[in-house]
C-alpha cells in the first residue's frame, strides 16, 4: 500500500513539472503569437485596401475596355461605308484598265500621225491632255504619245484620288460635249474611243472619291485616337494584373504553409 501511495505522489509530481515546464513555455510563446497575430491583423488590412483598389481598377477597365471595342466599331462602320462607295465604281475602273491593257496600239500609232487629226479625236485628247496637266494642243498631243508604251503606262499609273478640282472643272467642260460619247466615237475611232472610256472613268472616281475622302480622313483620325485608347487600356490593365498579383500574394499559403498541411496528422 506504501508503495502505491509514493508511486501516485511520484505520478502528481511529475504532473506538476509537466504543467509548469508547459506555462514557463506558453509564457515564452506569448509575445511571438502576440505579434503573429499583428502581422495577420496587418495583413488583412493590407488585403482589404489591395483588394478595393483591385475591384475599383478592374471596373475602370471593363468601362474603358468597352469603350475601346465601341470605338474600333465604330470606325469599322465608315471604314466599310466607305469602301462599299468605291465598290461601286471599282468595276467602272477595272474595265476602263482593262481596255487600255487591249487597246490597240497599232491604231495609236497611226493616230498620233495625223498632221491634222479628226475633229473627234482632237476633243478625245483635249481631255486627255487636260488630266495630264499638259497643254491641250495636237502638238503636245503627239509628244505626249511619242511612246505609246510610257504613255499607256502614264494612263494606267495616273494619280486618280488627287485630281485637282480646276483640272476636273475643266474636263466636265469637255464631257458635257454631246459628242464625247464613247458608243459614236468607237464606230469613227477605236482607240479614241478607249481613251475617251478612261477620261469619263477618271471624272467618276472623282466624284465618288471626294465624297469618300472626307470619311477616309475620319477614319484616320479616330484609329490615331483608337490607337492611344488601346495603350492606355493596356497601362490600365497591366495595373490591375499587378494588383490582383499583390491580392494573390497574400492570400496564398506559405510553401511552409502548404509542406504542413500536406504533413499526415499524428493519432
Amino acid at each position: 500500500r506504501r508503495c502505491v501511495q509514493e508511486t501516485g505522489i511520484t505520478k502528481l509530481e511529475d504532473t506538476n513539472k509537466n504543467v509548469a515546464e508547459l506555462q514557463i513555455t506558453l509564457t515564452e510563446l506569448q509575445p511571438k503569437l502576440v505579434e503573429k497575430n499583428e502581422k495577420v491583423r496587418e495583413a488583412l488590412i493590407i488585403v482589404a485596401a489591395e483588394t478595393k483598389i483591385a475591384q475599383e481598377q478592374e471596373a475602370i477597365v471593363e468601362v474603358e475596355a468597352v469603350k475601346v471595342s465601341d470605338q474600333a466599331m465604330k470606325i469599322q462602320a465608315i471604314a466599310d461605308e466607305a469602301q462599299a462607295e468605291l465598290d461601286k465604281v471599282l468595276p467602272e475602273l477595272m474595265t476602263a484598265l482593262k481596255e487600255l491593257d487591249n487597246i490597240d496600239r497599232d491604231a495609236l500609232i497611226q493616230m498620233k500621225s495625223y498632221a491634222k487629226p479628226p475633229e473627234i479625236v482632237m476633243k478625245v485628247m483635249d481631255a486627255v491632255l487636260i488630266l495630264l496637266n499638259e497643254k491641250t494642243d495636237w502638238n503636245t498631243a503627239r509628244v505626249v504619245m511619242q511612246d505609246i508604251g510610257q504613255f499607256i503606262n502614264r494612263l494606267k499609273s495616273y494619280d486618280k484620288e488627287n485630281i485637282q478640282e480646276s483640272i476636273l472643272i475643266k474636263l466636265r467642260k469637255k464631257l458635257q460635249d454631246p459628242e464625247f460619247d464613247e458608243k459614236k466615237i468607237q464606230v469613227r475611232v477605236p482607240a479614241a474611243a478607249t481613251l475617251a472610256i478612261w477620261c469619263k472613268t477618271m471624272n467618276t472616281f472623282s466624284i465618288v472619291n471626294k465624297n469618300v475622302e472626307p470619311k477616309k480622313r475620319n477614319v484616320e483620325e479616330l484609329q490615331k485616337k483608337l490607337n492611344a485608347a488601346k495603350s492606355e487600356l493596356q497601362i490600365k490593365q497591366s495595373q490591375l494584373a499587378e494588383v490582383q498579383g499583390n491580392c494573390l500574394l497574400y492570400t496564398s499559403p506559405s510553401p511552409r504553409d502548404r509542406q504542413k498541411s500536406r504533413m499526415p496528422s499524428s493519432a
